[in-house]
Parts: structure tokens; C-alpha cells; sequence
């Protein structure tokens, strides 16, 4: 019974820890994402106030680098959670 009790206590702390590093993981993009964005959005301003005839050129084009730059954090953050929790299983079965 002790057994039981000692794995079921190690997947809490395991599930709180997975679920902390992917809170701090999520920040971390979300600000990266958010600074990257307002640069974006500057350097558009800026280039469409010096040249206002190629406008919509730059502003899809600053769109579609945030919409990527938003994918590229989306898929790290998704395979990074598919780290922790295989790092997890891994530790919860004993395997290195």
C-alpha cells in the first residue's frame, strides 16, 4: 500500500511541476510573441509613413511575419509539452 500511495503522491508533484514549467514556458512566448509583434508593428508604421503607396504590400507582409513567428511558438511550445510529459512517464515507469 505504501507503494501506491508513494506513486500517487510522485504524479501529483510530477503533474504540478509539468504544469508550472508550462506556465512559465507560455509567458515566455507570450512575451516574445508580444515584443516581436510591437517591432513588427513600428517598423510597418514607420515604412508606411515614409512611403504611403506601398501600404497594404507592408502591412500583409508584417501580418503574415507575426502569424508565422505566432506558429513557429505554438509548435516549440507544443512539442516542448510533449517533452515534459514523456520526461514524466518515463520517470513515473522507472526508465531512463
Amino acid at each position: 500500500m505504501d507503494f501506491d500511495l508513494t506513486e500517487s503522491l510522485d504524479r501529483e508533484e510530477m503533474a504540478k511541476e509539468v504544469t508550472v514549467r508550462l506556465a512559465v514556458r507560455r509567458k515566455l512566448y507570450r512575451a516574445a510573441l508580444i515584443a516581436f509583434a510591437v517591432v513588427v508593428i513600428v517598423v510597418t508604421l514607420l515604412v508606411s509613413w515614409m512611403s504611403p503607396e506601398v501600404y497594404a504590400y507592408v502591412l500583409a507582409r508584417a501580418a503574415s511575419a507575426i502569424v508565422g513567428t505566432a506558429a513557429v511558438l505554438w509548435i516549440a511550445y507544443v512539442a516542448r509539452r510533449s517533452r515534459l510529459y514523456e520526461e514524466a512517464g518515463r520517470r513515473v515507469l522507472g526508465e531512463k
